[in-house]
């Protein structure tokens, strides 16, 4: 590499490791980011059950908006012909995500009736979550690195 390349390389590199050390908190910010739960919750909605599919997607909405500090993305996604509903959801650790299903417990017993839902976790849950989910078959994908 030409020399006045690797000062260049090297310059970069100590402007972003000098932006890096002087975030306050950075370990724990970096140890939060790796117990972040994602999950992708996908439902085929039953023929006939749109509306009151919306009407379910509502209730838990506001239970999670009043009962779930430890949600930060909850959000729901229909596609064009409003057959399939996607809903993408963050927690902040495991925990969040079992005071969540503690929260909506009631609600997803009617979600079934009303579509197919399958759904993917991401990130490395415990296993008090895991086992704890494993009624729902969900397809875990463990963090392996990120950004």
């Amino acid at each position: 590499m030409p020399r006045c390349l690797r000062k260049r390389v090297a310059r970069h590199w100590h402007v972003h490791l000098h932006c890096l050390m002087n975030i306050p908190n950075l370990s724990t910010y970096i140890t939060k980011a790796m117990e972040q739960i994602k999950v992708i919750a996908r439902v085929k909605i039953h023929n006939g059950k749109l509306e009151e599919f919306k009407q379910w997607a509502s209730d838990a909405i506001e239970v999670v908006r009043a009962k779930d500090p430890g949600t930060s993305e909850y959000d729901w996604y229909f596609n064009a012909d409003e057959t399939e509903c996607v809903v993408r959801e963050t927690y902040e650790d495991s925990n969040a995500v079992m005071a969540h299903l503690g929260n909506v417990g009631d609600l997803l017993a009617k979600g079934a009736e009303l579509g197919d839902m399958t759904l993917e976790v991401y990130g490395n849950p415990t296993e008090e979550l895991a086992n704890a989910a494993a009624a729902m078959n969900p397809a875990v994908y463990a963090f392996y690195r990120g950004l």
